[in-house]
């Protein structure tokens, strides 16, 4: 009986152990995230209209530009991939529980970097170099990327902008939820924003599921995380009051601090300016 019970603590030890050298290891490599210049791009547009789209479930959506589709999404409602039509950009978000027995024996899955790995590559089908982890003031770890496709002459670079919590109860079990922006390698500094927008403003429900309440689970919320690298990238939301068109905006260049109702975003309506509102319709 004695033994039974020494090897069932033998093996939780073990566990802990086990996990806690990931954590220590993961937490040594990161570094602070302190610049936006870290980011490789920023927002160059100017009033740009965008517009909302949702999956066919209704269960996730995003803002983005003319020009991006919805090009898959999971019937869970915890996961939603857009791409722009001509295939250049890249935008997803992904919410998911891996389970401790899981991490534990399948190497693809033993901690968040290797699930990003796996995931980035296709389970292997393409190459995926990760650079440095950032972790910025709101405890969101930032992970650029680059990967090598030998089926396409322009190769991909992007970031993943991750959180991850544990499980209470499942000793190497965790939950994480991601937000991957991706480009061609040469489109990166001039069009990266813009994957980065659109990822950012994906929302899905099925956080709602897989975290549970805020008292249980630690989450930063969505609308913290756009906003704080939003405003990185230099852009802010910006809508029409009257027919609800909506406009990514460039504070250091759109914003007319001497307009006739105030400082703010005036957009050309024939003849006459019109102020906007600020922030997104929802």
């Amino acid at each position: 009986m004695d033994m039974k019970i020494n090897r069932h603590y033998l093996k939780l030890m073990l566990s802990v152990i086990f996990i806690n050298s990931l954590m220590i290891s993961a937490s040594s490599q990161q570094q602070k995230y302190t610049s936006r210049a870290q980011l490789g791009t920023a927002f160059k547009g100017s009033f740009q209209a965008v517009k909302s789209l949702t999956s066919q479930g209704g269960d996730c959506s995003a803002i983005a530009p003319i020009g991006w589709i919805i090009s898959g999404a999971s019937p869970q409602g915890n996961a939603l991939d857009l791409i722009r039509t001509d295939k250049s950009m890249y935008a997803g978000y992904l919410n998911v529980g891996i389970q401790g027995k899981k991490a534990y024996k399948d190497k693809a899955f033993e901690s968040p970097k290797a699930f990003i790995q796996t995931t980035l590559s296709d389970g292997g089908k393409f190459k995926v170099k990760l650079g440095t982890p950032l972790q910025d003031k709101l405890g969101m770890t930032v992970l650029p990327f680059e990967i090598k496709d030998p089926t396409e002459p322009r190769q991909g670079k992007g970031i993943v902008i991750y959180q991850v919590t544990n499980v209470p109860g499942d000793i190497n079990g965790y939950i994480i939820e991601m937000y991957t922006a991706q480009t061609f390698n040469d489109l990166w500094e001039s069009q990266g924003a813009e994957a980065i927008a659109v990822a950012l403003s994906i929302r899905c429900i099925a956080y709602k599921r897989t975290w549970g309440g805020a008292s249980t689970y630690r989450r930063i919320d969505a609308g913290k995380i756009e906003a704080f690298y939003d405003g990185e990238l230099g852009l802010e939301y910006a809508h029409d009051g009257g027919n609800g068109d909506l406009f990514w905006v460039n504070p250091s260049t759109d914003r007319n601090d001497h307009g006739t109702q105030g400082p703010g975003y005036y957009l050309k309506s024939g003849d006459d300016l019109k102020k906007l509102s600020t922030g997104r319709k929802d």
